[in-house]
């Protein structure tokens, strides 16, 4: 069982930090995606395992296989790694037909003409596109030609197949039908994948773990769901989705991981946290728009607070509203409408503490992140 293993990656432009000392391990089989900002590193980091960019520092190895050791001076050419990419602007000849698109680079591998056709039947057949082979580029909807140039990454066999934000030229309602089916491709073949995007529910839907990343540097690795009920800091508890942040200090820590929080106004709050804290601790307590519940009851309980509902957008599936509170403005998602005033509940289990923005791990802002 061969693993993708990243130590150590640094890569520099200009002087500028681009991948700073990014650690991550790919299962086989798995699919993992790089999710952050632009200019956060993910694709440099993707190109760095595609062998298009030289690492300053750090190994890439797959299995027993070495890809590059920058100690060693070991770098293997992009040919020489037996990784498919699919580029986010399908980089598809217009002037050859899919046929010759996806038979090219397999004339360049000197690969006999009887196997370029059975391996060309049976990534058509893969991807539900029998009948296309004579067809050009601009004959093709957006979709279609997404799926000839995944085709085209499939068609070599390859070991990894690596996606750089495949999906992002397709429109909402299209791309949501390929996460389905990119999903199921992958899980059928079982192949190793790495996903590079700055869409936060494609990550939710498509991955095995996520690799958040932020100014070159790994925020958080987990599951879907860890990384969004249980982040680690401000950063990636704001980038996974909205998230309403309550600033304090810990007041006193009692069992089963339940803290209660001094906010700046003097307003209690009993939130959860896995992280080690110590009292007067300045924390953030983070909690997303979707966990806040409506009371129809008064404020007696220590996480409720009055609110007052300022400004609204109807999604469709829900309502959104931004609350006036006594602690400040709050963004709460309701399924029913609201209007005036209401009461707020705050489920601890759905309070998370953090450490406090500009701690050494945090991230930073999301505002601060490059573009």
């Amino acid at each position: 069982m061969a693993e993708l293993v990243v130590e150590g990656l640094r890569k520099r432009f200009d002087g500028v930090l681009a991948v700073d000392a990014v650690s991550f391990t790919v299962r086989d089989g798995e699919f993992v995606t790089l999710l952050g900002p632009s200019g956060c590193g993910k694709s440099t980091t993707l190109n760095c395992i595609a062998g298009f960019e030289v690492p300053d520092e750090g190994t890439i190895k797959f299995g027993d296989r070495i890809l590059t050791d920058t100690r060693r001076k070991i770098f293997l050419r992009p040919e020489a790694r037996n990784i498919g990419m699919v580029f986010q602007s399908y980089a598809l000849w217009p002037h050859m037909t899919v046929f010759e698109n996806l038979a090219f680079g397999l004339r360049m591998r000197r690969v006999p003409q009887v196997e370029i056709r059975r391996r060309i039947q049976w990534v058509l057949s893969l991807l539900q596109l029998e009948g296309f082979e004579r067809r050009y580029p601009h004959q093709l909807s957006g979709g279609q030609q997404q799926r000839i140039a995944l085709a085209r990454a499939l068609v070599y066999e390859p070991s990894i197949l690596l996606l750089d934000e495949p999906l992002s030229n397709l429109d909402a309602k299209l791309r949501e039908q390929a996460r389905f089916w990119l999903r199921e491709l992958q899980q059928r073949l079982r192949m190793t994948a790495i996903y590079v995007t700055h869409d936060q529910a494609e990550a939710l839907a498509l991955s095995d773990r996520v690799v958040v990343m932020n100014r070159g540097r790994i925020m958080a690795i987990g599951t879907p769901r860890e990384i969004y009920e249980l982040p680690p800091n401000p950063f990636v508890a704001d980038f996974m989705g909205s998230c309403n942040f309550l600033h304090g200090h810990i007041e006193t820590i009692g069992e089963a991981n339940r803290i209660t929080v001094k906010l700046h106004t003097g307003k209690l709050v009993q939130a959860s946290g896995l992280n080690q804290f110590s009292p007067g601790q300045p924390v953030i307590v983070a909690v997303r728009p979707q966990r806040v519940r409506i009371r129809t009851d008064g404020p007696k309980e220590m996480n409720t607070l009055p609110g007052k509902v300022e400004s609204g957008l109807y999604l469709g599936a829900s309502f959104q509203y931004i609350l006036e509170t006594p602690v400040g403005s709050l963004r709460v998602e309701t399924a029913e409408p609201l209007q005036g005033e209401v009461t707020l509940y705050l489920p601890p289990e759905c309070c998370i503490v953090l450490p406090a923005s500009g701690s050494e791990n945090d991230g930073g802002s999301p505002a601060d992140a490059p573009t």
